[in-house]
């Protein structure tokens, strides 16, 4: 379980939260196998002539009490534990949201929208549940295990170890099947965001598929797509399904044997009446504990595969980062020159060969060439989206290499061929440049793009609505 340790940092901050959850996971199984021992006192009680029938519904009020109580003790743990692991959830989507508005433009050439999406949503999710639930299963297992073995060797010694024999059989039973399990939900997250790719792509490009009359052909690619996602869950569910009624066998034979010695036992007066059946609710605790055993091994075993593949994301680091020493852009007049530039994607021949041009402040300079000649490609050199392989590309005198981000693209606008519009309204697309721009200035500015009188006639104007894209 290495791979779920990277998620142990987003814990800190809900560390009292944990422990007190955690106290009452312990509290609560202390209630749980409290109730057995009063049974078994009341079962008991019904030979003794000693006991009247003033003792025997005093039991009985207390395995109502200790209901209650372990019920209220496993509510809280519950409200505490989860809420931790909803907390975990958001923390980690936040981060992994703003790691990706770290990654520069070569990440997103190499790596599918869909993918991102699969590990921002269902990842997360698979990481939640071990994170919390997984967590607070496992310990109220572990706590139960130990406690009713105790009370157990108690009882009896020679049936508590008849009962733990068919367990000998777990640890080489989970770990074979954990492997299998981990492996088949990686694949089956892989091929989810092949899925996810291909929806988004068909969504955002449901125009052209119209147009172009392609949409049985794209039904008939996301049929494959999606029977090849069933098939890969099946391969899954069916291992799932052989390990856990494996687990289930395994407890079946041990309260066989723990009947049918623990009868003989009773038959001999060796042992009570009432403590066999208290053996026996608390031999089924443990039976429910190995079964929980291996439905929580599945959880995190899931959660690790979720782990590798967000943190592999989160580990990467951006190819193009703030020069040490880098300083801000000075105020900018406007001189922009590029020499000597050469440029080539990681998979290609360069685009850009000895380039040079010069731009003076207030001049306009248009590019002029067929498509993949490499305009937009040199346009993206200017603000490092990508940074040239040889040359320099200089802004009033100043390399862009040697200045920090955040100020070469305060200094620069870029009004991309790619149409986008966020969903929000016209007013707040208009104004995304400019963080804190009046009325005036986004007014202004649709002016400028011979668009206020457009939007002024929309139904609310610069406050309609516009969808996404």
């Amino acid at each position: 379980m290495s791979q779920l340790q990277a998620i142990l940092p987003f814990y800190r901050p809900y560390l009292t939260r944990m422990a007190w959850g955690i106290v009452l996971v312990v509290i609560a199984q202390g209630f749980a196998l409290a109730s057995p021992w009063f049974v078994k006192l009341a079962i008991d009680g019904f030979t003794d002539p000693a006991l009247g029938r003033g003792h025997i519904a005093w039991y009985a009020l207390l395995i109502v009490g200790t209901a209650l109580m372990g019920g209220a003790a496993r509510y809280g743990m519950r409200e505490l534990l989860n809420g931790v692991s909803r907390r975990i959830e958001v923390d980690l989507r936040n981060d992994f949201f703003r790691h990706l508005l770290r990654l520069d433009a070569s990440f997103y050439q190499r790596t599918r929208t869909g993918d991102l999406m699969s590990r921002a949503t269902n990842d997360t999710q698979a990481v939640r549940q071990a994170a919390g639930p997984a967590v607070m299963y496992a310990v109220n297992t572990l706590v139960g295990f130990v406690l009713a073995i105790g009370v157990m060797l108690w009882i009896s010694p020679l049936l508590t170890l008849l009962a733990m024999i068919p367990m000998l059989l777990l640890p080489p039973l989970v770990l074979g099947f954990g492997k299998v399990i981990h492996r088949r939900y990686e694949q089956i997250q892989e091929h989810f965001s092949t899925l996810s790719t291909m929806v988004q792509e068909n969504l955002t490009g449901v125009r052209i598929v119209r147009s172009y009359t392609r949409e049985e052909e794209q039904a008939d690619r996301f049929d494959i797509l999606n029977g090849e996602y069933r098939t890969r869950n099946l391969h899954l569910v069916r291992v799932a399904g052989l390990f856990h009624p494996l687990l289930e066998l395994m407890s079946g034979v041990a309260m066989v044997m723990v009947l049918w010695f623990g009868g003989r036992e009773v038959l001999a007066d060796r042992l009570t009446a009432g403590a066999l059946v208290a053996f026996i609710v608390y031999a089924l605790n443990i039976a429910r504990s190995v079964a929980g055993a291996g439905r929580l091994y599945t959880s995190f075993q899931s959660a690790a595969g979720a782990s590798d593949r967000l943190f592999e994301l989160l580990d990467s680091e951006p190819e193009i980062v703030d020069a040490p020493g880098a300083r801000p852009l000075p105020s900018v007049r406007g001189a922009l020159d590029l020499e000597a530039v050469t440029f080539g994607y990681v998979d290609g021949q360069p685009i850009l060969r000895d380039v040079s041009i010069s731009a003076a402040p207030g001049e306009t300079v248009a590019l002029v060439g067929p498509s993949g000649a490499g305009k937009t490609t040199l346009l993206h050199l200017i603000p490092r989206f990508y940074d040239a392989d040889s040359g320099v590309v200089t802004i009033d005198g100043a390399d862009v290499t040697g200045v920090t981000f955040i100020s070469l693209h305060a200094a620069t606008a870029l009004v991309s061929q790619e149409i986008m519009l966020f969903d929000d309204t016209v007013r707040a697309n208009i104004a995304y440049g400019r963080a804190g721009a009046g009325d005036d200035e986004i007014m202004d500015a649709a002016r400028h793009a011979a668009a206020h009188d457009f939007i002024m006639e929309l139904p609310e104007g610069y406050d309609t609505m516009v969808g996404e894209q």
